[in-house]
């Protein structure tokens, strides 16, 4: 087993930590939504980079990639290098599906029934995205860029996913 020595141990300068802090600002924005509303998430939860496993019932955001610019922008057009950075972050909520007894598919009740959590977890997503457009200071942030999509099931499982775009400030 790989041992990773977390960045406590070390005297990393706070100027690098951005990205980190916000992964971990979203995720802690994402679960007090979800509480405001009185809303039950998976109790598994962590952000992470690239892809999460969908495994299992959980709270992911993941970080995909950044770029130069504002949320929005055109990349085709050449920004300072100083300027405004953009993170695009998955927010995946992963709820488990119904089995059918003896490996049969399950009744449309169950299917509706489990279908109501993600359909709750896709518009609460949606209608709180002030919530994301925030700097680190809570002040208003440059706007955001957002879409809430709906993956196929998988193995008895299946993921809302808010897909965002914002500026890192």
């Amino acid at each position: 087993m790989v041992k990773i020595n977390p960045i406590s141990n070390y005297a990393v300068s706070p100027d690098v930590l951005v990205l980190r802090n916000l992964l971990q600002r979203t995720l802690e924005t994402t679960v007090a939504i979800f509480e405001s509303y009185n809303v039950p998430l998976p109790l598994r939860q962590y952000w992470c980079l690239g892809q999460a496993a969908e495994d299992c019932a959980q709270v992911t955001v993941v970080y995909t990639g950044g770029y130069l610019g504002l949320p929005g922008g055109q990349q085709s057009e050449p920004q300072a290098c100083n300027g405004p950075k953009s993170a695009t972050i998955l927010i995946n909520i992963t709820r488990d599906l119904p089995q059918g007894p003896n490996g049969n598919p399950a009744t449309p009740t169950q299917i509706q029934e489990a279908s109501d959590w993600g359909a709750i977890d896709a518009w609460v997503l949606l209608s709180e995205l002030r919530n994301y457009d925030l700097s680190s200071l809570g002040t208003p942030g440059a706007g955001v860029t957002a879409t809430v999509t709906v993956a196929p099931p998988s193995g008895f499982v299946q993921t809302t996913t808010l897909t965002l775009t914002q500026a890192v400030l």
